[in-house]
């Protein structure tokens, strides 16, 4: 028990330990996601999370960069943290937490930027329809400082 000796605590090694194992166990929010499963969907390229109150999380593994050309064989090797707060492909030096891919967040600043401008480079129909008409109201507006 820990004793108070001129106006200090003083603590034994196992009591310290015992205050670190009890805080890393009070600072696992409840209200973190936490994935119960992971599991690779073939036929669509996807990685789908479980979590346990039911909810899913898919996203396409193109948005991974480690995992846009790696072979199905070795996608499947991901693996959840025992907390199920991160996932791991050792095989392929990837390394997500959950909550980052449930932000969208899917590498480096540098892989985001890349996404976004392959993101910005798509055509359709309905983009070059309103190119046209902002075009003919004399393009985009100037940058104001």
């Amino acid at each position: 028990m820990a004793k108070q000796k001129f106006g200090k605590w003083e603590f034994t090694d196992e009591e310290i330990q015992e205050q670190l194992d009890e805080s890393a166990r009070l600072g696992k929010s409840e209200s973190e996601p936490q994935a119960t499963s992971i599991r690779y969907i073939n036929n669509a390229e996807k990685i789908s999370l479980e979590f346990a109150d039911g909810f899913s999380l898919a996203f396409p593994t193109s948005k991974i960069k480690e995992l846009r050309n790696a072979p199905a064989s070795e996608i499947r090797k991901g693996t959840l943290t025992e907390d199920g707060d991160a996932i791991h492909w050792d095989n392929l030096d990837a390394h997500y937490t959950v909550v980052g891919l449930l932000f969208g967040r899917f590498g480096t600043k540098e892989w985001m930027r890349e996404l976004a401008k392959i993101g910005g480079s798509k055509t359709s129909p309905a983009k070059a329809k309103a190119a046209r008409l902002n075009g003919q109201k004399g393009g985009r507006p100037a940058r104001v400082s």
